[in-house]
């Protein structure tokens, strides 16, 4: 027996939720859900509509928070992970001395001194410099670095937008 708090634990979109819930089944083994008393052999029908509910409660949500999220970036703030080179303060990109005179380095190295992303990783890793997250670093680090718009003043946001959160289907958004 598998005991859950409520459907919307369970699963967030009709089709996963069904179909675990069948396997289980299959296997004998009985879901109890606590909110309603619910379980898989008696009840299928009713869990699958909760499931349903879920699974629009769950999209509701996800367009509440991107809602919140593109007022931010119109705003011009930074809404992902910062990058290397900048600090997050009340939403907004600031130059992080420290970190842009690392990148400065790595173009330079790049650029005047024809090193490749492993060699500048290398050399990083070597000086004890080490990455946003504390971590050493990797040739892909090196390449979004050389490779990202934000190093050059440009600042892009919403390039993709998952146009279902049940089923991360991924939609190009033009520039």
């Amino acid at each position: 027996v598998i005991f859950v708090k409520n459907v919307q634990r369970f699963a967030r979109n009709v089709e996963d939720g069904a179909g675990d819930l069948k396997r289980l089944k299959q296997l004998g083994i009985k879901v109890i859900f606590e909110d309603g008393n619910l379980n898989n052999f008696e009840h299928e029908a009713v869990i699958n509509m909760f499931l349903s509910i879920s699974q629009e409660e769950s999209q509701m949500k996800s367009r509440a928070s991107k809602f919140g999220i593109r007022k931010a970036q119109k705003a011009g703030k930074w809404t992902s992970n910062c990058p290397y080179g900048y600090n997050r303060i009340k939403g907004y990109l600031h130059v992080n001395d420290a970190e842009a005179e690392i990148i400065r380095k790595i173009y330079s190295l790049y650029i005047k001194s024809g090193w490749g992303y492993n060699k500048i990783a290398g050399w990083l890793d070597s000086n004890n410099i080490l990455t946003k997250k504390g971590g050493l670093w990797r040739q892909q680090h090196i390449r979004s670095i050389l490779t990202n718009p934000i190093y050059k003043g440009v600042q892009i946001t919403h390039k993709t937008e998952n146009m279902d959160v049940n089923v991360n289907i991924q939609k190009k958004i033009p520039e």
